[in-house]
């Protein structure tokens, strides 16, 4: 059936999208905090399980994670690799989290959680970045990026392109892209 809001003729079926993109907005809104740079939003871990493996990672890696959140993606690879780890998030909340976890699970030799902001983070000694920091936080970060690190390091970006640097490849995890990245 057809009704009028504000004026304008609407399905239904087209009321029901309207509502479904508004909340989808405001969770969008809520989840960013006004942060559209880094939202947080955990990568599941299977998908994590998955590329921390066919990385190949050996305890000589050094992993960095961009907006590390809760350190999930640290934690498994610290834990399964006994990589050195080192996170950068700019949410208090989320750094202390990630510190209790790296405690709890006896990795804090092994994982640092820097509360800074990721366009000043130093990751040139990393061998493998994770990055899952949206569209405009990756145009931001290419740039820092490209100048500190070295030839061979491995980039994974979650769900969104770092456009400014060739795809090495691109798996799907049930419609999550991972984007793989070599410098």
């Amino acid at each position: 059936s057809t009704q009028r809001h504000g004026g304008v003729a609407m399905s239904r079926r087209e009321r029901i999208a309207k509502l479904i993109l508004a909340k989808a907005q405001e969770e969008w809104s809520n989840e960013t905090q006004g942060n559209s740079f880094a939202p947080f939003r955990p990568t599941p871990d299977a998908i994590i399980d998955t590329v921390l493996e066919n990385a190949q990672l050996t305890s000589a890696d050094v992993v960095y994670d961009i907006g590390c959140g809760d350190a999930r993606w640290l934690l498994a690879a610290a834990s399964k690799y006994g990589c050195r780890c080192v996170g950068f998030d700019i949410s208090h909340e989320l750094v202390m989290k990630a510190r209790r976890a790296a405690d709890d699970q006896q990795l804090a030799h092994l994982i640092t959680i820097h509360e800074d902001d990721a366009l000043v983070c130093d990751v040139s000694d990393g061998s493998f970045i994770v990055v899952y920091v949206g569209t405009e936080g990756n145009s931001k970060l290419s740039g820092r990026l490209k100048e500190q690190l070295r030839p061979n390091t491995r980039i994974v970006s979650i769900a969104f392109q770092i456009r400014e640097f060739e795809e090495v490849r691109v798996d799907s995890f049930g419609g999550i892209k991972v984007y793989h990245y070599q410098t």
